[in-house]
């Protein structure tokens, strides 16, 4: 959903980031401070953001090398080395859309190596939009929350009978 749906470096990362653990460090004597950290991070009102709102400012911090990413991590209160082990799973996850056929024209290797870096801008087109993230958020974990159930009427016609098309008024939605 997330390839068609133009969002797939925010959904993977999110997937990686939930097979881990949490990134926060909280320590008992510097509680608060580390909570006025986390809530710079928070996005929108949805945790899920804020743990890809974290990777991105980590990724960022890492491109400038593994000292001032150990830094942020520290100055952030986040685990470095939870952090680092995301990276990796981000690729898997990429290679294993790219061999599965869902991100077409991308190669796989090079998305496993380069991970979010190396998606096609065709499937990155809705990243920055947090309404489409969370709803593929939504589906995703929650694929049977709604259900339709719609009348199945036939109309005779000079070739047997075929289904008739529903309208609006018809269709019945169930949660």
């Amino acid at each position: 959903l997330s390839a068609i749906l133009g969002c797939v470096s925010p959904i993977v990362t999110i997937a990686a980031m939930l097979t881990a653990r949490s990134p926060f460090v909280s320590p008992s004597d510097k509680r608060e401070e580390a909570n006025a950290a986390r809530d710079e991070f928070k996005t929108g009102k949805s945790d899920h953001l804020t743990l890809y709102s974290v990777f991105q400012s980590f990724s960022e911090a890492e491109a400038r090398g593994s000292k001032a990413a150990k830094k942020f991590c520290q100055r952030s209160f986040l685990s470095y080395s939870t952090l680092r082990v995301i990276g990796p799973t981000i690729g898997q996850y990429l290679q294993a859309l790219a061999d599965s056929g869902f991100l077409p024209g991308a190669k796989s290797s090079r998305l496993r190596s380069a991970g979010t870096k190396a998606v096609p801008a065709t499937f990155d087109r809705n990243s920055k939009s947090d309404r489409v993230v969370c709803a593929v958020i939504a589906a995703g974990l929650y694929p049977n929350i709604l259900k339709l159930k719609a009348p199945k009427r036939m109309i005779r016609t000079a070739y047997g009978a075929v289904p008739a098309e529903n309208t609006a008024k018809e269709l019945n939605f169930y949660t």
